[in-house]
């Protein structure tokens, strides 16, 4: 990585470039980002942005700048001054609005691959110079007149024909809850949507597949958004039996549309009291959730949702 500093704002007097690794320990770098108003990360890295959103030291705001795979839409992340609004957690806002919006279904699709070369990373595939160049023009105009708003932001530059179309998303409030050692991050936009859907259910429970991210080396689970009660679902003031219909196509289309950067990470149900304990039948459904996701490896999570409180249970 390449980090530019200047201690003079609008001005390249004092520049001064470090050529360094991001993940490594080089002091002039720790130092750079600590003295650092904005940090922009231009890397197209997921592990360098989760690095600089949550493991460098500095009150600097973040940017992310990248491409879509195919280089017909250019992304920018741009994090609140107070920092509540996190690169990480934008990023997974990001993939819930491709979710809710069928114009960016293919807005992950993979482009035609190419061998190039016969090295351990070979396969490659090719943007046109145009798309970068109008790439890097729309991020450098949009960080000099967005960096003065103090809310965080995601916008969405899609330019696959000879026009651009802007759509712009301020940024979700997240909670955090931990339990067992691992951090939960929770979107309120998906709390408020559970909340409604146990006042319509009530005096009956219900619930829904629960979709989200792992960081494993971090132990963080972000539980992004649901899929709701498919329709052949079975309610009662006493029980929810999760149905099963169009459920493989609805995980299907995330998959894709996410470029698997969602998945399903667990279930949750409502409870018509304000009681978020698991019952005898909770604990069997979330053993069978632990073992389901343990053939990737990955741990299983349940929510339960009472009359003004939660519980997320997780367990490896």
């Amino acid at each position: 990585m390449t980090s530019f500093c200047s201690d003079q704002v609008g001005s390249f007097t004092d520049l001064v470039a470090i050529a360094s690794d991001v993940f490594g320990k080089d002091k002039s770098l720790s130092l750079a980002f600590g003295q650092s108003d904005i940090i922009l990360d231009a890397s197209a890295s997921i592990a360098v942005e989760r690095h600089l959103a949550l493991d460098v030291q500095s009150d600097a705001r973040r940017i992310s700048c990248f491409l879509n795979p195919q280089g017909t839409a250019t992304i920018m992340l741009l994090e609140s001054v107070d920092r509540s609004a996190r690169l990480d957690l934008l990023e997974m806002q990001y993939y819930r609005e491709l979710l809710k919006d069928g114009k960016y279904s293919d807005h992950m699709s993979l482009p035609e691959t190419m061998i190039y070369s016969g090295t351990c990373r070979s396969i490659s595939s090719r943007i046109s110079q145009d798309n970068i160049s109008l790439s890097a023009a729309l991020c450098c105009k949009a960080i000099k007149l967005h960096t003065s708003n103090a809310c965080g932001e995601i916008i969405i530059w899609t330019h696959a024909t000879d026009s651009v179309e802007k759509e712009s998303f301020m940024a979700d409030k997240w909670i955090t809850y931990e339990y067992n050692g691992w951090k939960v991050e929770l979107s309120l936009t998906l709390l408020s949507e559970m909340r409604t859907d146990r006042e319509k259910a009530l005096p009956n429970e219900t619930g829904g597949v629960l979709i989200g991210a792992y960081d494993i080396a971090r132990k963080r689970i972000y539980v992004v958004c649901q899929v709701r009660a498919p329709e052949d679902s079975i309610s009662s003031p006493t029980s929810f039996i999760r149905g099963c219909a169009n459920l493989p196509e609805r995980l299907k289309y995330i998959h894709e549309t996410t470029l698997d950067n969602l998945t399903y990470i667990g279930e949750w149900h409502s409870h018509p009291s304000a009681n978020t304990q698991r019952s005898t039948d909770d604990i069997k459904l979330h053993k069978a959730i632990v073992d389901y996701n343990r053939e990737n490896c990955l741990p299983g999570c349940m929510m339960i949702l009472g009359t003004d409180n939660f519980s997320i249970f997780i367990d490896e």
